[in-house]
């Protein structure tokens, strides 16, 4: 899944992790205290129109404090699911 964060002027982009923007500046800890598990739902499947969402994959999030509206945006890469698809396994790692 890719995800891609718009404010006014910006937009913040990842597969996983934190996003970052074009100048490599990440999103603010208290905003992404919020966005990760939105994130987390989308990546395992889940629809964002259950929590609020305006579509299967948008939502909007304010930021902790208030001023800043980001539009949070997946969009699937078409790659297996990373447990489902035992990848941890055939590294050999026996887990």
């Amino acid at each position: 899944m890719h995800i891609l964060f718009h404010i006014v002027y910006d937009r913040y982009t990842c597969t996983y992790g934190c996003p970052v923007n074009a100048q490599g500046q990440g999103i603010c800890p208290k905003l992404m205290m919020i966005m990760f598990p939105v994130m987390e739902a989308v990546r395992s499947g889940g629809n964002l129109e259950n929590i609020g969402g305006s579509g299967k994959y948008v939502k909007d999030i304010v930021c902790p404090d208030g001023c800043v509206l980001f539009r949070l945006t997946a969009r699937k890469l078409g790659n297996e699911n990373f447990h489902k698809g035992k990848f941890y396994e055939e590294a050999g790692n026996g887990i």
